[in-house]
Parts: structure tokens; C-alpha cells; sequence
């Protein structure tokens, strides 16, 4: 095993890219395991095939890559692909889509927008190649509230793509105990 402790911090671009690909190098030679710690996402996006993110000392998410990119509410998929953009309005749902392989290539949006005739916002976009996998994240804005738009929320979870409320955990009822909320 080998530790790379920040190997690419403060590298120009051309001298990052040689010392990722003589790690990528000794991981498929010699079927040494790299263990990478970085700061800088890119990193990550090109040469991991798993990660873990910690805070505070602490893992909080840990898998393949394309796994954690392709999860709801990964805070990994956010700073590898930041999305950004908040509803124009209260009668407005904002998602976060996940494209994975095949999908990434497939015209699902437009599908959406002719099959339910509904006008669809693009608020933000990211898309590139994960250990060979195409893997993109939209944020997306639909007419009306959630509950108008659980129909066309089906249609893009049936076509494969994972689908995220942004803030929705933050608005769900928490639990109450003893009394208090």
C-alpha cells in the first residue's frame, strides 16, 4: 500500500497530471493499492475508484465513486459536480439529477418536457468521465409544487436517474420527544 498524503498540493497543472498518472501507473503494474488524500476534486474525479469523505476526523461517506456521485444528497456529488440555483418561486420544484452511464447519453429531459408538455428550467449543469463512467448532475426547476410534479418525477427515476429535493430533508417534520421540538 502506498500513502499519498496531498502528493498534487500546489503543483502546476502539467506536473499534477504526471504524478497522478505515475500513481495510476503503479496501481495497475503492480497492483499497489494508492491511498490518495486530497483536497482538490479534480483528484478525485480522475484517478479514484473509491472515496471517503471525512469531517472532524470522522468518514461520513465512504464507496466507489460512481456510487457517491450517483447518491442523493452526497455531499461528495456536490463538490464534485456543484450544481447550484434556487427556485424563481414558491410554485416551483427545484430537483437535483443524477445521470449515470447510459443515461448520461439520453435525451430524457426534453422527453420529459414534450411528454408532459411542461416547460422545464435548467438552473445548473455538470458532466464528465469517472473511472470510464459518464456521470453528469443537472438542477433542474418544474412548474408547480412537488405535489403537482410526482407524475414527472416518476418518469425520470423509470428512465434510471436518481432524483434529490434539494432542502427537503431540512423541511421534512423532526421528531418530537418529551414534549419539545
Amino acid at each position: 500500500m502506498l500513502l499519498s498524503d496531498e502528493a498534487t498540493s500546489a503543483l502546476d497543472p502539467e506536473t499534477t497530471r504526471s504524478i497522478l498518472q505515475l500513481l495510476r501507473d503503479l496501481n495497475r503494474r503492480l497492483g499497489l493499492t494508492v491511498l490518495l488524500i486530497t483536497h482538490e476534486m479534480g483528484v478525485v474525479k480522475s484517478i479514484c475508484d473509491s472515496a471517503a469523505l471525512m469531517e472532524r476526523g470522522r468518514i461520513v461517506e465512504s464507496g466507489t465513486v460512481g456510487e457517491l456521485l450517483a447518491t442523493p444528497g452526497s455531499q461528495l456529488a456536490a463538490a464534485l459536480f456543484p450544481v447550484g440555483g434556487e427556485a424563481t418561486g414558491d410554485d416551483r420544484t427545484v430537483l437535483d439529477v443524477t445521470f449515470q452511464g447510459e443515461t448520461a447519453t439520453q435525451p430524457v429531459i426534453s422527453q420529459l418536457s414534450r411528454t408532459y408538455n411542461i416547460d422545464i428550467s435548467i438552473l445548473g449543469a455538470a458532466i464528465d468521465t469517472v473511472g470510464g463512467l459518464q456521470i453528469g448532475r443537472m438542477r433542474i426547476e418544474l412548474p408547480g409544487r412537488y405535489e403537482d410534479n410526482v407524475v414527472p418525477i416518476g418518469f425520470l427515476r423509470e428512465q434510471g436517474l436518481r432524483i434529490d429535493v434539494p432542502g427537503a430533508a431540512d423541511e421534512r417534520p423532526q421528531l418530537v420527544k418529551d414534549g419539545a421540538r
